[in-house]
């Protein structure tokens, strides 16, 4: 991992620039081709202090579909009151809206429902918090583990008496989820 630090002052203040774009490119030459990607981020400078945005994922880099997930915050160094949003950045479904939700997009912490999100997808989730009107924004992304799927479950016999005949149950042709994904 390598880091690039930027001294105070080496930026100029939002009179004079309206944005920044930092660029990463990495290249590599495996077996001979040349392989090459790219990563850029804008950066707005800001006169003054910002505060900091958090996000706490009650579910680690991992969330299970059949179960609510809960994204909590915490905001440092604001000027007064603060508002929050909620917003997808990534993913097959807006996870914050309302119902998909059991607290609203505007609070400090997002519930998701249970049976909102798709096993095997990702999602990327933003809280942008604005306070003395400056915003920051703090975003975190996870992969929903996937569930068993696909097969079929049989029963035989398909009557009988609970308490004198025995019943087989025989699973066939599923898919294995992932450990923990029930």
């Amino acid at each position: 991992a390598s880091s690039l630090v930027l001294p105070a002052g080496t930026l100029k203040s939002p009179s004079s620039v309206s944005y920044y774009t930092f660029t990463l490119t990495v290249a590599s030459s495996v077996g001979g081709s040349p392989l090459q990607s790219q990563a850029a981020t804008l950066v707005w400078p800001m006169d003054g202090a910002v505060h900091a945005v958090s996000i706490f994922n009650s579910g680690d880099s991992y969330h299970i579909p059949n179960m609510k997930s809960t994204l909590t915050s915490a905001v440092t160094g604001s000027a007064g009151p603060v508002s929050y949003q909620w917003t997808t950045v990534e993913g097959d479904v807006d996870v914050t809206l309302i119902q998909y939700t059991l607290t609203p997009a505007t609070s400090d912490t997002l519930v998701i429902k249970s049976g909102v999100l798709t096993g095997g997808h990702a999602y990327t989730i933003r809280l942008t918090a604005t306070s003395g009107g400056k915003e920051a924004f703090d975003q975190v992304s996870f992969v929903v583990k996937r569930v068993p799927r696909g097969g079929t479950l049989s029963v035989s016999p398909t009557s009988g008496t609970a308490t004198s005949t025995a019943f087989e149950l025989e699973a066939r042709a599923w898919e294995p989820g992932e450990e923990g994904a029930l």
